[in-house]
């Protein structure tokens, strides 16, 4: 069930990192490959990319980057912008 915000409607899940999320689906990865390569348990993981705890530290990120091939520019913008602009 969906939290309601203070209007009753439904909060929408949107990801802190959208590009992060993309391209884990798109290489058809999980959560729990991810956390575990990083070394953190994966509720800890989806919690930080969420935004519902502290952010992931550098050292995180790089392992990351390094894991799906991309750049911490791309997989780190707060926004939606097109791969490869």
């Amino acid at each position: 069930m969906k939290k309601k915000t203070k209007r009753g409607k439904p909060k929408q899940n949107v990801p802190m990192y959208p590009n992060l999320e993309a391209e884990i689906i798109r290489q058809g990865r999980t959560h729990a490959d991810i956390s575990l390569k990083i070394g953190i348990n994966p509720s800890t993981f989806s919690e930080k990319i969420n935004g519902k705890t502290k952010p992931l530290d550098i050292e995180q990120c790089k392992i990351m980057s390094v894991e799906l091939n991309e750049s911490l520019d791309y997989l780190f913008m707060c926004n939606s912008s097109q791969k490869g602009t």
